[in-house]
C-alpha cells in the first residue's frame, strides 16, 4: 500500500521557495515535534504516518523525495538508524533504486547521524 502526499509546501512553492514555507519554515526540520499552527502540513503528514502504523502494524518505509536546485540525479537522505537490520534497509533500498534508475546517483545519498542533526541558515 503507498501512500501518497504531492507536496508539502504548496504555499513556499507558489512563491518560489524550495525549502520554506511562507512562514519562512524549512519544513524538512520539524518532523521531530512539528506545530500544528506553524507546520501544518507536517503535523497533518505525521500524524497520517503514526495512524497508518498504527491500523496496519506493517508500516515499512516513509519517503520525503526532493529535488535539488544544483544537483542533476536523483538522490536520498535518510535516517540514520541505531538498528542495523533497519539501517541496513535503509542503504539496500537506495541502491536497489541506484540500480534500477538511471538517473538516480548513489554517491550523493547520506544515512548518516550527523545529516539528522545539520543546520541550516535559519537554525
Amino acid at each position: 500500500m503507498f501512500k501518497i502526499i504531492p507536496i508539502l509546501n504548496p504555499d513556499g512553492v507558489a512563491r518560489g521557495y524550495y525549502r520554506l514555507d511562507t512562514l519562512a519554515f524549512n519544513l524538512n526540520r520539524f518532523y521531530l515535534n512539528p506545530s500544528r499552527h506553524e507546520h501544518p502540513t507536517i503535523w497533518a503528514t505525521k500524524k497520517a504516518i503514526v495512524q497508518q502504523s498504527e491500523e496496519y502494524k506493517n508500516l515499512f518505509m516513509y519517503l520525503d523525495f526532493h529535488a535539488h536546485a544544483s544537483k542533476k540525479a536523483g538522490f536520498m537522505f535518510g535516517n540514520f538508524l541505531s538498528d542495523t537490520q533497519k539501517q541496513s534497509d535503509n542503504i539496500t533500498f537506495a541502491k536497489l533504486v541506484a540500480m534500477n534508475c538511471l538517473n538516480f546517483d548513489i554517491t550523493e545519498c547520506n544515512f548518516s547521524d550527523k545529516i539528522m542533526t545539520v543546520k541550516d541558515r535559519n537554525g
